[in-house]
């Protein structure tokens, strides 16, 4: 898991608040003494926001999400009930402004923000939430990732709107990560997407709302609670949004966030056309790469910037993944194997990667719940050390072997073991 470098022009970047200035509003603590936020300051508005990735995006849904690029429009233009402050890592009241859990711990009830409005001036309420967590992802019809809410027994959780404002979430069994698996989840606009799903217009043919918000949509066909919509979309160009004139959040000084009028991407070949963009002052913001950091440290007390290394591990992370479906039965199989899984991990020399891709700035991933979530238990990681024999042995035990003494493993077949690895072209650290 790296931790996280950001370098910035000489602007102040405010998008996400804590505490309250008002019951129904969330404000930023600009200026607190003893809180992360000391020494932030209050911005001034205006402006357009340049930066830039290296893909482009399939789709603005948030729910068919399955890449970077195609979250960027939709983390910027949703929230969830709660979400994660990531500056002091506790879960905050978002759309909700308060909940409680159950004395049992089998029900949350959540509260909703009384007069938000989405982006085009329809009121948020219980519906939007409902249509969300009903219609949507437990849906059948509707390719949700509801592995993320299953339960220890295989249940799904049940939802109850209790009246406009207020909707409660029973489960069957205690699920730790309830909390931020239902109430994490985005919110989406029912009175925009309701004829898009078959369950509420039965006309349509199967699976239709897989297909809504591509990236053809127009931005009239949209509306969101965060602080920018949708505005534009030039393919291998740029994505244009703008910000949410009924956006409900303000700082200390009684300012509608955010400070910024436009936020601009734009879609590049590559990671080193992005630092060249950044260092010819054609984007404002980027997250470099390790190895550029030198570059950056020299040039920014000439260039006007400034280079941030937070000190907090970041939660996002380089994996390496197998699909377990794969039409090919030999490779289904093997991929399938847990020993097979192991023998790779015990392959990989992590250490070595942290130290000549990262420059040290990373640190291992014991599991898959991130070091700095409150669900990480050091007591239960399990270190695979890099060990060959370790990984050959493995290997052997599965049946996986060097047959004819070409340096290439095969299956009991005789079948040469190979497959492809797929990743971003663009991204040189992978």
């Amino acid at each position: 898991m790296p931790k996280k470098a950001l370098v910035v022009l000489s602007l102040v970047l405010v998008f996400a608040s804590v505490g309250a200035l008002a019951q129904d509003y969330r404000v930023l603590p600009l200026g607190v003494a003893g809180t992360p936020y000391a020494d932030l300051e209050i911005g001034t508005r205006g402006g357009t926001l340049r930066t830039s990735m290296i893909s482009n995006p399939r789709h603005f849904n948030s729910i068919m999400v399955r890449d970077t690029a195609s979250a960027w429009v939709p983390d910027r233009m949703f929230h969830g009930l709660i979400e994660r402050d990531t500056m002091t890592m506790e879960y905050v009241p978002v759309l909700a402004k308060s909940w409680e859990v159950a004395a049992d711990g089998l029900s949350i009830t959540f509260h909703l923000r009384q007069g938000l409005v989405w982006s085009d001036g329809e009121p948020f309420t219980a519906a939007d939430v409902m249509f969300t967590w009903e219609d949507l992802w437990l849906n059948p019809d509707v390719d949700a990732r509801r592995v993320v809410w299953e339960l220890p027994d295989g249940t799904l959780p049940s939802f109850e709107k209790i009246d406009d404002y207020t909707v409660r979430v029973r489960v069957t069994t205690w699920f730790r990560p309830l909390l931020s698996a239902v109430g994490g989840t985005p919110i989406l606009p029912r009175h925009k997407l309701w004829q898009e799903v078959r369950k509420l217009n039965p006309a349509l043919e199967a699976c239709r709302f897989n297909t809504a918000w591509g990236v053809d949509v127009r931005p009239e066909q949209m509306a969101g609670m965060g602080p920018f919509v949708f505005a534009q979309f030039i393919p291998d160009l740029m994505i244009r949004m703008v910000r949410n004139p009924n956006y409900w959040q303000f700082d200390p000084a009684g300012n509608r966030l955010p400070y910024f009028d436009e936020v601009r991407v734009l879609i590049v070949e590559s990671i080193d056309v992005g630092v060249l963009m950044f260092r010819n002052a054609e984007t404002d913001a980027i997250s470099p790469r390790p190895e550029d950091l030198a570059i950056f440290l020299r040039e920014g007390p000439v260039r006007g910037y400034r280079t941030v290394i937070g000190d907090i591990p970041f939660f996002g992370q380089e994996f390496l993944t197998f699909h377990q479906d794969v039409p090919d039965a030999n490779l289904r199989g093997l991929f399938r194997d847990l020993r097979f899984r192991r023998a790779v991990a015990h392959a990989t020399d992590v250490d070595t990667i942290i130290d000549t891709i990262f420059m040290g700035l990373g640190v291992r991933q014991w599991s898959p719940v991130a070091i700095p979530s409150p669900f990480f238990a050091p007591e239960m990681k399990y270190v695979y050390e890099y060990d060959l024999e370790k990984s050959a042995a493995l290997l052997d035990a599965i049946g996986i072997m060097d047959r004819d003494r070409d340096g290439i493993r095969e299956f009991a077949d005789g079948t040469p073991v190979e497959f492809e690895i797929y990743t971003n072209a663009g991204n040189t650290l992978r």
